[in-house]
């Protein structure tokens, strides 16, 4: 196993468990980059927590089973199937907050890092944002 293998490990470990923001600070390198399709880029260990903490916070039972895990050089890439429930309010990137549905979900995800020197770099986020938002009832019924 690599060095980013084993930061994907530790961060994993973090968001599902102990969901330590000083062990996450830790994690990410000042100029980090978190890409995600439901926020604007995120810099830094703040935004990058502020971010995890947006969907740890509105599920408070987030968590992610390993469905395949690559690592090639200083990149390592997992796919999920992540499972959740809308418990608390969800806040946006903006501020903008959805009141908890009580509804759960289940998705495929996927996180793909690039580390250097122990830390991530850049953090990208795959997920189907509108199967997600249809599965917490917030998407209109389809007229077909």
């Amino acid at each position: 196993m690599g060095d980013a293998r084993d930061v994907l490990n530790r961060l994993n470990a973090e968001v599902n468990t102990a969901r330590d923001h000083a062990v996450l600070r830790d994690l990410y390198a000042p100029d980090a980059v978190l890409t995600s399709p439901n926020w604007d880029d995120v810099r830094g260990p703040d935004g990058a927590i502020a971010y995890l903490s947006s969907w740890t916070d509105a599920f408070p039972d987030v968590a992610d089973e390993p469905v395949a895990q690559y690592e090639i050089g200083n990149v390592a890439i997992n796919q999920y199937i992540t499972r959740g429930t809308h418990t608390r309010p969800l806040v946006g990137q903006s501020g903008t907050t959805v009141p908890p549905t009580g509804n759960s979900f289940e998705l495929r995800t996927c996180d793909i890092i690039v580390v250097a020197d122990g830390r991530i770099v850049q953090h990208h986020i795959y997920l189907d944002v509108a199967d997600w938002f249809g599965q917490l009832g917030l998407m209109p019924e389809s007229p077909i």
